[in-house]
């Protein structure tokens, strides 16, 4: 199993390449690509995260099977007292959707 090398990495503002090869796209907000590297570098190898592509996943579907909260989501847990978990993502979800139904 081959480990991603951050050197291999190209980010042009909008992709997220690894070696020539697409790993995602950050349209709305690029300043996640950072921690999305990182996570990505720390919790899979090469060979893992490119068959999952190759079998459809989204990007960001991938990350979270292992955990991954986004920087901007993350914060908005922790001002909610939630855990910065796809869990307390979940439940700061639910709460959102139980609010707008109680208008």
């Amino acid at each position: 199993m081959t480990a991603f090398e951050k050197h291999k990495f190209k980010f042009d503002g909008m992709y997220l390449e690894y070696d020539g090869r697409f790993i995602a796209r950050f349209k709305y907000v690029r300043s996640n690509a950072s921690g999305f590297k990182n996570f990505l570098i720390k919790n899979f190898t090469v060979e893992e995260y490119f068959e999952r592509r190759d079998r459809e996943e989204a990007p960001l579907d991938i990350l979270k099977s292992k955990g991954y909260v986004s920087a901007h989501i993350r914060k908005w847990l922790i001002e909610a007292g939630l855990p910065p978990t796809p869990e307390g993502q979940a439940e700061f979800s639910r709460r959102q959707q139980q609010a707008r139904h109680a208008r």
